[in-house]
């Protein structure tokens, strides 16, 4: 019954149900009260802290404790609402002779915290009495303000009418004749979702809650929706502050849409780097852990009798020494060879000089040490717009600056584990760091 259960299996936020029973809290950041701007590699856990700050989960979670609804409004101190860049959407609000394309963006926003709004509203009127007619007279109100001849009466029909301003921006960017055929008005982000906000809250008679958007996979932003983003960040004031999470060096540019105003931390954001803080992430790593082993007990998946402590089944294993055995290993590493190859055609590419490139192949591939080669062959061979040049990857590695320690701190791990894969020591690892039947062999 245990042999086939593994319960790291599921490693990504969107593979997850109930995700509330996974989380483990930030230390410092969920009360923050002014902007977050979350920076952290690919799951450093930026998407699971902002859906699980989220009402949906939040609700989840209280629902499934028989709580009274209205705990949502003291469980957090907050009503959080989750966005994620749809990034095929954004991405083409861009050319096809149309010049206000930040109007079109800010509008869309706008209507996709409205939805997220108007869900939470739907769910929480289930569990506490709100007046039919406010209701009305709020979807009234704010339908209007996007489309005047609007005529929705209730939410429900006005959550249907949202997926109709929906159609139209996509006509917009799909360069359809008479595109905006309802005459839909262009919205202030800012304005319209400060409104709708305050609004809310007066609808629910809780005007002094706090509202925190959080917007997540920023990165994949175009320059001029980030500046209104940044603008949304500036100018956040109580009771709505806006937060976004992305990739290091996500953001393009620190610029509003004001010529002469920038965003900096710490007066406009608090800036928060996950899964650098040597000293309490690998603690909040070994309680996600616990919480996944203590789940799989509750599910019967696991022996009550197996031990909760993740480092019990980790031993004191010693990645240096599995290092160390690599580079006494006989067998050839695959990945010399093709580093070379690689840095040979990506020098031509980016007319690096005959010598430079000798002095890449000898310097970060012959003669740096193995996890760094590996790492190098990593980086370079991904072509996205966080790879860097020969040049860049040459001189941050010579001048280990703050840059290339992050990219080790982040691939240590994986490229040890790659290089264990590719020398023939993949069992030889995995059989150092598991050795009970429901983990992982």
């Amino acid at each position: 019954m245990y042999e086939n259960y593994n319960p790291f299996k599921e490693n990504r936020t969107e593979q997850m149900r109930d995700l509330w029973k996974y989380y483990v809290p930030f230390p410092g950041i969920e009360a923050a009260g002014k902007p977050l701007v979350v920076e952290g590699g690919r799951g450093s856990g930026k998407t699971m802290f902002f859906q699980c700050n989220s009402w949906k989960q939040n609700m989840l979670e209280i629902r499934k404790n028989a709580a009274p609804v209205t705990d949502i409004f003291d469980k957090k101190g907050f009503i959080g609402l989750y966005y994620r860049v749809d990034t095929t959407f954004v991405s083409s609000m861009k050319e096809r002779k149309r010049n206000n394309w930040d109007a079109v963006f800010e509008t869309y926003l706008s209507i996709c915290i409205l939805r997220e709004i108007l869900d939470f509203i739907t769910s929480i009127s289930k569990g506490m009495p709100i007046c039919e007619s406010e209701l009305s007279d709020f979807s009234r109100f704010f339908s209007k303000k996007i489309y005047p001849n609007s005529k929705v009466e209730s939410v429900s029909a006005f959550k249907q009418e949202i997926s109709t301003y929906l159609d139209v921006i996509e006509d917009m960017i799909n360069g359809i004749a008479d595109s905006n055929s309802l005459n839909i008005r262009f919205v202030k982000a800012h304005r319209f979702i400060s409104d709708l906000c305050i609004e809310c809250g007066k609808l629910l008679k809780r005007e002094e809650i706090l509202f925190k958007i959080f917007i997540d996979e920023y990165e994949t932003l175009q320059e001029y929706q980030q500046k209104i983003i940044n603008t949304l960040i500036k100018h956040s004031e109580l009771p709505v502050i806006f937060n976004i999470g992305l990739r290091p060096k996500g953001m393009k540019t620190p610029q509003t849409i004001s010529e002469t105003e920038t965003i900096e931390a710490p007066h406009d954001y608090e800036l928060v780097f996950l899964g650098v803080d040597k000293a309490t992430y690998p603690d909040i790593i070994k309680d996600i852990c616990r919480k996944r082993i203590v789940l799989g007990k509750e599910q019967g998946k696991i022996p009550n009798s197996a031990s909760e402590n993740i480092e019990d089944y980790l031993g004191y294993y010693e990645i240096d020494y599995e290092i160390k055995k690599i580079e006494q290993s006989t067998s050839p590493l695959s990945h010399i060879e093709k580093l070379n190859k690689l840095i040979k055609e990506l020098g031509k590419k980016q007319d690096v000089t005959q010598e430079n490139i000798e002095k890449y192949c000898r310097d970060l591939c012959e003669n740096a040490p193995i996890v760094n080669s590996r790492l190098h062959y990593a980086l370079l061979c991904k072509n996205t717009q966080y790879t860097p040049t020969l040049e860049e990857l040459y001189n941050s590695y010579i001048n280990k600056t703050c840059r290339y320690r992050e990219w080790l701190h982040n691939r240590k791990n994986g490229v040890v584990y790659l290089l264990c894969k590719e020398s023939k020591r993949k069992k030889c690892i995995l059989d150092s760091m598991f050795s009970q039947p429901f983990l992982p062999i």
